[in-house]
C-alpha cells in the first residue's frame, strides 16, 4: 500500500523519504552499488559481485544470481536515461504477449 493510499499527505513525503534514508545509511549504499553493477554489467559485459550478488551478461541477457543460487533474468539489456536524466537499464519484458521496455529502477525491483 502506498503512502498517499494510506492518507499521507505528499507534501510530508520528502521528509519522510529523506529521513528514512538518513536512518538506513547501508540499504541506501546498496540501492547505489546495486544499480551502479547493473550498470557497467550492461556496458561493458564485465561479470560484478556486488555483496552476495552476481550480475553477469549471459547472451541476450542481464543476470543477477542471488544468494540462493537462482537467477534473475533481464532479457535484452540496453543503457537509457531515466527521469532524473540519469544513466539507466532498460530492459524486455512479455506484457500481453508483446515484448515492452522497462525502466529498471533497481535491478532487484521486479
Amino acid at each position: 500500500m502506498g503512502a498517499l493510499d494510506m492518507g499521507i499527505p505528499e507534501e510530508d513525503l520528502p521528509e519522510i523519504i529523506t529521513r528514512w534514508r538518513s536512518s538506513n545509511k547501508r540499504i541506501v549504499d546498496l540501492w547505489y552499488k546495486i544499480e551502479n553493477a547493473a550498470i557497467a554489467t550492461v556496458k561493458t559485459g564485465c561479470s560484478i559481485k556486488v555483496s552476495n550478488l552476481l550480475f553477469e551478461r549471459e547472451a541476450d541477457f542481464m543476470t543477477i544470481t542471488l544468494p540462493s543460487g537462482r537467477k534473475l533474468f533481464y532479457a535484452n539489456p540496453e543503457l537509457g536515461m531515466n527521469q532524473w536524466d540519469k544513466p539507466s537499464v532498460t530492459y524486455c519484458s512479455q506484457s500481453n504477449k508483446r515484448g515492452s521496455k522497462h525502466m529498471a529502477e533497481n535491478p532487484l525491483k521486479t
